[in-house]
């Protein structure tokens, strides 16, 4: 019988709140982006899509991330990433579709690199590789790379946020450990991106430079005419839980 269930784990000092949904293989293993919550309109369709279809889904809050503990402002992409691999293991059984949204299509990017075997699919949505370097590190002002330099913090406003986050100079540093940018990327499942031709967060240039790096059995590119970088319109929404479901 297909069980919801909500629950908390420790990972690396953070209580990380998840939401389960037992079912049929291959299920859904969801990544959201920066700053953002596992509850968001994406998270809430591709949920009720496994529940609908009888699915195993997981999502999950990164650490100072929606309802999880830790501090954003000391976690990294290295972190996130680390915590993304240890629920995948410990939550999930068989083959899944993993997929990502903005930051989360990098950590899905590096979790599928690294767990072959287990990914039946990547669909990446707005992926957002090698952001911290492209959209923060180069555009810094002379003054915000002064702070930084001085062990401060420069505020920065995600997309969709209402309030700043804060980072530092180590957050920008460690997630250097992890740019894809100048390597091939060798994924043994089929990869599709969705990107809007109007995000101006994200340009859709992230996900076809991404693309040319990647080696994979089948790849694809899906520009969303008039979508912006979240995706989450009604008739976004069903593009993407189309695209899913066709790896089912």
């Amino acid at each position: 019988m297909k069980r919801t269930l909500k629950g908390k784990m420790e990972v690396g000092g953070a209580v990380l709140e998840y939401d389960k949904i037992e079912g049929e293989s291959p299920g859904v293993f969801f990544l959201g982006g920066f700053n953002s919550c596992r509850a968001g309109e994406k998270g809430n369709a591709l949920y009720d899509l496994c529940e609908r279809e009888g699915r195993s889904f997981l999502r999950f809050d990164y650490s100072g991330h929606g309802c999880s503990g830790g501090d954003f402002s000391a976690s990294t992409i290295g972190k996130w990433k680390s915590e993304a691999l240890t629920v995948f293991d410990r939550f999930t059984e068989g083959e899944q579709i993993v997929v990502g949204s903005s930051m989360g299509g990098w950590l899905a990017l590096m979790l599928a690199s690294e767990r072959r075997e287990r990914v039946r699919a990547l669909v990446a949505v707005a992926p957002a590789p090698d952001f911290t370097e492209e959209l923060i590190r180069k555009k810094l002002t002379p003054e915000a790379r002064r702070i930084l330099e001085g062990g401060g913090r420069i505020p920065i406003l995600p997309d969709g946020a209402k309030e700043p986050v804060f980072i530092s100079r180590e957050f920008l540093e460690e997630a250097r450990e992890h740019l894809l940018a100048g390597k091939t990327l060798e994924l043994s499942c089929p990869v599709h991106f969705l990107h809007g031709q109007c995000d101006f967060h994200v340009p859709p240039e992230f996900s076809i430079r991404t693309l040319r790096s990647i080696t994979a059995p089948e790849t694809a590119l899906e520009l969303i005419k008039g979508g912006d970088h979240r995706l989450s319109r009604p008739e976004n929404l069903r593009v993407i839980l189309e695209r899913v479901k066709a790896f089912f």
